[in-house]
């Protein structure tokens, strides 16, 4: 009787997964079906400015307009585009460049090992963003800049990752039976190391997807690549004065200004 109750809740719990799962791949299918065909879905062109300025939502335009008269919806489902692109790309990135260099230093090991973990401390060691927005100001700017500024900090994760599941395969019997063998460090990699150690990195990949949304958008906002259209100093000690659709700008970039009690310009 326990068995057959047993049984039963084991066969609830794998429907309730297959409908949970079948569910989150519906809501991921519709994702990349809006990313993939956003400038066919758009009803209206995100960049015309013929619409009423801060329209609230209605019928025709469903999330309202801006400042600028442009539709919200559209402009929402084109940039929805550029983000999920580019956090793809940067987990992409991210996830092969750590894993490879986790693998070799584990694999293996002495000097290379050593090196290589003392450029994760270093990269470790300095907050994300400021890093990266760092990194970005050297490059000029630019989302592709942005990627590539988020890849240099985002990397020793993976690294960490892969080299410790490394280090942990290294004592097995079938890897040993591979030397044996006479497998290269190569086909060790490849067909043992590689295959086993998948799985944390990859869930590790799909949960830096959500946080990876914001950060090329963040680090891309804070520096433009165009001197003149930086964010600056509008006014001091005043706190978040009401836009307009002008502005003037300081000479003087926000990155080199005590940013305590200053407010900061919009971009025209």
């Amino acid at each position: 009787m326990t068995a057959s109750v047993s049984v039963r809740r084991q066969k609830v719990r794998k429907n309730h997964t297959k409908k949970r799962l079948f569910f989150f791949l519906l809501l991921t299918a519709l994702l990349m079906f809006v990313v993939i065909f956003a400038e066919q879905i758009c009803p209206y062109d995100p960049n015309a400015q013929v619409f009423t300025t801060l329209e609230p939502p209605s019928a025709a335009h469903p999330a309202g307009t801006d400042r600028l008269g442009r539709d919200l919806l559209s402009r929402i489902l084109v940039g929805l585009q550029t983000s999920v692109v580019s956090t793809l790309t940067l987990v992409v990135i991210i996830t092969a460049a750590g894993t490879a260099v986790g693998v070799v230093c584990g694999h293996l090991g002495g000097v290379v090992d050593s090196l290589m973990m003392r450029v994760s401390d270093v990269c470790l060691a300095f907050p994300g963003l400021v890093f990266a927005l760092a990194i970005a100001a050297l490059l000029n700017g630019g989302l592709q800049n942005a990627i590539i500024a988020l890849a240099v900090i985002s990397w020793p994760k993976y690294a960490r990752i892969a080299r410790s599941q490394t280090l942990a395969l290294e004592s097995t019997d079938y890897i040993a039976a591979a030397r044996l063998a006479g497998d290269t460090s190569a086909q060790i990699i490849l067909r043992h190391i590689l295959p086993n150690s998948a799985g944390p990195i990859l869930v590790t990949a799909v949960l830096d997807i959500g946080t990876g949304l914001l950060n090329p958008i963040v680090v891309r906002a804070f520096y433009k690549g165009n001197p003149r259209k930086i964010w600056t100093i509008k006014r001091p000690f005043t706190l978040l004065p009401p836009c307009r659709k002008s502005c003037a700008f300081s000479p003087v970039p926000l990155h080199s200004t005590p940013p305590i009690g200053w407010s900061i310009g919009e971009l025209a």
